[in-house]
């Protein structure tokens, strides 16, 4: 704003050595620029609280994405886990005895699945194939 009254004081005192008509003329542009300085003034303010509002909503997202790929990080190390339970269950005979297909296949589906959920895992590189 004191800028605003700094121009104001300028065109003023312009206008008062330039006589009557110029003076009308420096009073109207200097009400104009003071207007423009206001309009400004409103629009950074107005700038100030949405970056405000933007770098709130940032470290929230920023906060929620940790979560999640630590959250996905330990589904992955669970699956790896589980995927060597399966190895050792059926070293020890699961898939052995009646019906001994149904259990090869199921644990089949468990390795595919386990697979997949550790393929792709956001935060880590791009194509990065799951951990043995």
């Amino acid at each position: 704003m004191k800028r605003t009254s700094h121009a104001v004081l300028g065109l003023a005192a312009i206008a008062a050595l330039a006589g009557p008509p110029q003076l009308a003329i420096a009073a109207q542009d200097a009400e104009e620029a003071g207007e423009a300085q206001e309009a400004v003034d409103d629009r950074v303010l107005l700038l100030e609280a949405r970056l405000e509002v933007l770098e709130l909503e940032l470290a929230a997202t920023r906060s929620l994405l940790d979560e999640t790929v630590s959250y996905l990080q330990a589904q992955a190390q669970a699956a790896r886990s589980l995927g060597s339970s399966l190895d050792a269950a059926e070293a020890a005979g699961f898939t052995a005895g009646i019906n001994y297909r149904s259990r090869e296949l199921l644990l089949n589906g468990w390795r595919q699945a386990l697979q997949a959920s550790q393929t792709r895992l956001p935060g880590s590189q791009a194509g990065a194939e799951p951990r043995d």
